[in-house]
């Protein structure tokens, strides 16, 4: 499986360019990342966290421009084979960094069935509501 590269719905406020790759009306996503700020705001312009500094309710509207929207890479299933990982049963070398080693079958295989299904769990992203 080669490298996948996905677009993801995302949310964007014209006023200060603020881009957010979750829905801006998840009461329950929007307590957790941004609370204080009212659902359907732009954060940072709510918080006043833009150029001017000045705190203003501009609502974020949906992203249409496909070269706008977040992006998401993930690694193919072959890149897995050249991984090499920190070797932490070894003592560190004299730059307190740990050798590399390769992965081992059962590493491999975690890693590529972990990849399979960040593809299908950003792909039901990035399908529409």
């Amino acid at each position: 499986m080669p490298k996948t590269i996905i677009k993801i719905r995302t949310w964007a406020c014209h006023d200060c360019n603020y881009h957010q790759d979750f829905d801006v009306d998840d009461v329950a996503l929007m307590a957790l990342h941004f609370p204080g700020v009212e659902v359907g705001h732009c954060p940072a312009c709510f918080q006043g966290l833009t150029e001017n500094k000045q705190k203003k309710r501009t609502l974020m509207t949906r992203q249409t421009d496909e070269t706008k929207k977040t992006t998401i890479t993930i690694m193919g299933e072959e890149e897995v084979e050249e991984l090499e990982v920190d070797d932490t049963s070894k003592t560190k070398d004299v730059e307190g960094k740990f050798q590399k080693r390769k992965l081992v079958k059962a590493e491999k295989d975690a890693y590529k069935q972990k990849i399979r299904d960040d593809v299908v769990k950003f792909n039901l992203m990035r399908c529409e509501l």
